[in-house]
């Protein structure tokens, strides 16, 4: 039997997004150093619950809400100011 039957085979046991992820973890660890591992993680973790708390906190709070969304333009910007010609 070919070699490519068996990989066909083996993709239907294994799936491969858990493998390819486990594989981009391990060279992430072998790249970068075990020190600014945990610096990465806590940074992840913190703008997560971060993200999550603003939400509940804009869902509840109508200054929060509005501070949220994108600023009002109130001054007419010129062309020039946009695209300056050097």
């Amino acid at each position: 039997m070919p070699f490519c039957f068996y990989l066909t085979r083996l993709s239907e046991i294994i799936a491969p997004t858990p493998v390819a992820l486990t594989a981009l973890g391990f060279v992430f660890y072998l790249i970068v150093p075990e020190a600014l591992i945990k610096n990465l993680a806590t940074l992840v973790v913190v703008g997560i619950a971060y993200y999550f708390a603003m939400k509940a906190i804009a869902s509840t709070n109508e200054t929060y809400a509005e501070a949220a969304q994108p600023g009002k333009q109130y001054d007419e910007v010129p062309q020039e100011a946009i695209n300056p010609t050097v």
